[in-house]
């Protein structure tokens, strides 16, 4: 396995040479992924996160309870080991979970802002530090596409529904998160220094089956594409399949999840594709998702 590697520092989409492109479509075609590069201040950032997260976490389970949400179809806040349901018996990590305010965010939102200011300032500052690399690889990607990065980035960043998790996996657990992809766009998923359990599937002759991710580092993130993004290209890109087995206890990863708003009726990249509204195509991959986590994932 060979995910090729944005590198933002040096490449930009303009300059790409043509023998790049090349690799980076060959690579997204095989994976759905690449990785990022991080810059030290985004570095400095995720580590803030983690360790106030690590502080959050090692409360009892009575005092997190309280930052969950009344309504479970409302994946923000706080929710306990084997309440997301991928596997058959829900995966074995607990997660914290922001999205973007509204005017009047829920009680439970804005408890946890009070009680903890410290940890939800560093999820803002960490919300809106991915968002932007996530805007950067979309515009890297539809250069790689052949579009105006400009105009896809009107599509997909003019306004979005995007949402921050920290996930924290207590055990060393077989399940600790099940086989699936994404259902949004692009996800960013941060592991820090500890990557340990994280897999993709790797399709095809040759290297078929599950593979730990190699090059992940502290100044790497993984980017991987969801399902509506799949749809978006045509299905020339496949959304990445993933799963978190027997990671080392106590490890903590922060995914960005990045979605268009939801309103937008989104074609595909050909316009062979009847336009779908984003929110009534997420909202059906969501009632999926605990049935069937991922359509193009082979039998390993």
């Amino acid at each position: 396995m060979h995910l090729q590697v944005i590198d933002r520092s040096t490449t930009g989409p303009g300059t790409l040479m043509p023998r790049r492109r090349a690799e980076f479509d060959d690579a997204l075609r095989r994976y759905g992924s690449s990785l990022m590069a991080m810059s030290e201040s985004e570095v400095t950032a995720m580590a803030k996160l983690t360790d106030a997260s690590k502080a959050f976490f090692a409360l009892d389970d009575a005092e997190k309870a309280r930052y969950a949400a009344g309504d479970r179809s409302d994946w923000t806040g706080y929710m306990p080991p084997r309440s997301t349901g991928l596997s058959g018996r829900g995966d074995d990590f607990e997660r914290i979970a922001v999205a973007s305010l509204p005017v009047a965010p829920p009680p439970h939102i804005k408890a946890m802002a009070v009680d903890h200011p410290d940890l939800f300032a560093s999820c803002r500052e960490v919300f809106d530090l991915l968002v932007g690399l996530c805007r950067q690889a979309g515009r890297f990607l539809s250069a790689i596409l052949g579009l105006d990065p400009q105009e896809t980035d009107d599509i997909w960043f003019d306004r979005h529904s995007s949402k921050l998790a920290v996930n924290h996996y207590p055990h060393a657990s077989a399940d600790a998160l099940a086989a699936h992809s994404d259902f949004g766009g692009l996800s960013i998923i941060y592991a820090g220094d500890d990557p340990s359990g994280l897999e993709i599937y790797e399709p095809g002759e040759g290297g078929q089956g599950w593979h730990p991710v190699a090059g992940l580092q502290a100044d790497t993130a993984l980017l991987v594409l969801g399902e509506l993004y799949s749809y978006w290209t045509d299905d020339r890109w496949p959304a990445t399949p993933h799963r978190v087995v027997r990671p080392r206890a106590g490890r903590i990863s922060i995914v960005l999840f990045h979605t268009p708003a939801e309103h937008l009726r989104l074609g595909s990249v050909s316009g062979s594709i009847e336009p779908v509204v984003v929110g009534d195509m997420t909202a059906r991959l969501k009632r999926d998702y605990r049935v069937q986590p991922t359509r193009r994932l082979e039998s390993d």
